[in-house]
């Protein structure tokens, strides 16, 4: 390619349109000359989000040393997002970006420097030890703090000595630098480590703590085990978890070294601020098996801790019933409301479920709370023995608990319940209905399935609404019949549900008895027959959603073509291609997103001829629907 023509392709990072400069950036990345380079690092300062990922990739990719030299420059750039973006470019070209990168170290931009020195510990290559370990002298802190990291991540042993002496020296140095040494895990910084763990300031000895914990030796271990025993609980709690780090290295007993109350202790608070370190350690070493004090510690707690804590202690349990399971319903009698409550959400997630007997106690409980979680709890055992329980408690003074309950029995799957899940469609309360109904869906089966027929012939209006929806969502052979027939109900959402229904099953008996619901005075029912038209008889129903592209009712047009889109078939597609030429804004909006949906690419040659305003929802919908039908990345608006 001429110059001329790469002329052109920079003129185009200018143009206004995203896609044309997307499309120049690509034609750049197929160039190897130092001004398309140079057009492709303009292109990450790019206001669209595409193009400057494009200009990324492309970037990311080279391995020339002019990338890495403008990329550099960049470093210094006022906008901190192009600044951070071209630094994670040049971690990701890696070690060909690291020359470029410490010729900057000397930039007289402090910033700079501390962004070319992050950058360079990223990176990683130990070319850069030597001008990093300079930059701990530097005049600007901030500088020294990212070469004192930049070390730790370069993970070569000859900086020890280097940062040794710098936290010496310069106190604001001093965390990062440990933390550094930690991450080298050279034994001869041991010394030096273990004497910070005497300073004042309680951020030090976290990080020295800390850093023992990543060295493997006996000298390590005995002085943090020594601050573990100390009277701060917060540095002793650093310090066990440095001690549990060294131990497993070196195969130490840590039991023998601290006693077991303060590790007891140590653990418990672990497990409240969500410690994966902690958690791991009590779950791996059975700690729980073989102290239940600990268990019954964290148990007390249990209304505390995070998320992952709950999840790490239901596998605990869960490992431990039914020893486990004899404290928990020990506890549960004592507890306070939010432990009980904790307690009985660890029980329905343990996958080992607790005993019925043990829980037949809290049926009664004075706490409806409790009750309702033990109804929930109670189906997902799913024990024949729990359905004793479950029938008192359908008959719970609570509407919540009561509902719970009618889920859980409908959950166990038999057949005896039937006449109570029937019963519990009288409840006084709507979510109990809807549950009993729930359950009797799921039980299913002849009898069932009488009851619901029979209401829908003479139940209430409620009952009769209820009926068709349940028999929908049972959906055996033996319900097609009975909504079939109650699609010509005098009640409209009865007739609208019993459609819904038979497109769910996705049974029809007689095409014909469904076309009358076509005129039906209900907008409802008319939808939900347009609808059950096009899946149950797609060819007959083309002529007459043609017919209703020509009703007032604009919705109702949105709503056929809505229909057509998702019947996707060369007619349906047809019929959208000509509602294009409607003047109406919904209409057309409607139509391109049918279209989009249907993915027949015929319909692209209008699309594109379609006339548009210069902006608006039409304009957006045009560009959608392309991008749709051709895949690609912009879509021409």
């Amino acid at each position: 390619m001429g110059n001329n023509d790469i002329a052109t392709l920079l003129d185009r990072l200018n143009s206004a349109a995203a896609e044309d400069r997307y499309d120049a950036v690509s034609e750049l990345a197929a160039l190897n000359t130092d001004e398309a380079i140079a057009g492709l690092v303009i292109a990450i300062e790019d206001p669209d989000a595409a193009v400057r990922e494009r200009a990324t990739d492309a970037l990311s990719k080279r391995t020339d040393i002019t990338a890495s030299e403008l990329l550099s420059q960049f470093l210094a750039h006022d906008n901190i997002t192009t600044r951070n973006l071209a630094a994670e470019i040049l971690v990701r070209i890696g070690s060909d970006a690291v020359l470029p990168l410490i010729d900057e170290i000397q930039n007289p931009d402090s910033d700079v420097r501390k962004f070319v020195v992050d950058t360079l510990g990223m990176i990683g290559d130990r070319r850069a030890v030597e001008p990093t370990i300079a930059a701990l002298w530097d005049e600007n802190i901030n500088v020294c703090c990212s070469a004192a990291e930049a070390l730790g991540n370069l993970g070569d042993p000859q900086a020890v000595p280097a940062l040794m002496f710098a936290m010496d020296k310069t106190e604001d140095i001093r965390s990062p630098a440990i933390e550094a040494l930690g991450k080298l895990g050279d034994i001869s910084s041991v010394q030096t480590l273990v004497r910070f763990l005497e300073s004042d300031d309680a951020v030090v000895v976290y990080a020295a703590a800390e850093a023992l914990g990543r060295i493997g030796s006996m000298e390590a271990f005995l002085a943090v085990v020594k601050l573990a025993n100390g009277n701060s609980m917060a540095v002793a709690a650093e310090a066990f978890k440095a001690a549990l780090k060294v131990a497993q290295e070196i195969d130490v007993d840590l039991n023998s070294h601290i006693p077991t109350d303060r590790v007891r202790k140590f653990i418990v608070e672990g497990f409240i601020r969500g410690d994966a370190d902690m958690i791991a350690f009590a779950r791996n070493n059975r700690l729980m098996w073989r102290d239940q004090e600990l268990l019954e510690g964290i148990l007390a707690k249990v209304g505390s801790l995070s998320e992952g804590a709950r999840e790490a202690l239901v596998a605990q349990v869960s490992d431990m019933a039914p020893v486990a399971e004899a404290i928990i319903v020990k506890m549960l009698t004592n507890a306070n409301k939010s432990a009980r409550q904790a307690m009985f959400t660890l029980l329905e997630k343990s996958p080992r479920p607790i005993s019925v007997e043990a829980l037949r106690a809290f049926v009664a409980d004075s706490d409806s709370d409790i009750r309702l979680q033990l109804a929930t709890l109670l189906g997902k055992i799913g024990d024949s023995r729990s359905l004793d329980l479950l029938l008192k408690l359908i008959q719970d003074s609570d509407g919540h608990v009561r509902a719970a309950a009618f889920r859980s029995l409908g959950w166990s799957q038999d057949e005896s319940t039937a006449q109570s899940l029937i019963n519990g469609l009288n409840d006084e309360f709507v979510d109990v209905r809807e549950s009993a109904m729930g359950a009797l869906v799921t039980l299913g089966g002849p009898k069932v399935i009488d009851h619901f027929t029979r209401d829908l012939e003479n139940g209430t209006p409620e009952r009769q609404r209820l009926a068709a929806r349940a028999l929908g969502w049972i959906g055996e052979d033996g319900v097609v019949e009975p909504l079939s027939c109650s699609i010509n109900h005098s009640d409209p959402l009865v007739r609208k549900q019993s459609l819904e229904a038979l497109c769910r099953i996705g049974k029809f008996t007689d095409i014909d008895a469904l076309l009358p619901s076509l005129n039906d005075e209900d907008e409802g029912v008319q939808r939900a027959s347009i609808t059950a038209l096009a899946q149950f008889a797609p060819n007959r129903a083309i002529r007459i959603l043609s017919q209703f592209l020509e009703y007032d009712n604009i919705w109702m047009r949105c709503h056929v073509i809505a229909t057509l889109g998702d019947m996707a078939t060369p007619a349906a597609v047809d019929l959208l291609i000509q509602a294009l030429d409607s003047q109406e804004e919904v209409i057309r909006v409607s139509t391109l997103t049918a279209l989009g949906k249907a993915g027949d690419r015929r319909a692209l040659g209008a699309i594109h001829k379609l006339d548009c305003p210069a902006h608006g929802d039409i304009v957006d919908a045009r560009a959608r629907a392309i991008r749709e039908l051709e895949g690609a990345k912009y879509a021409t608006a």
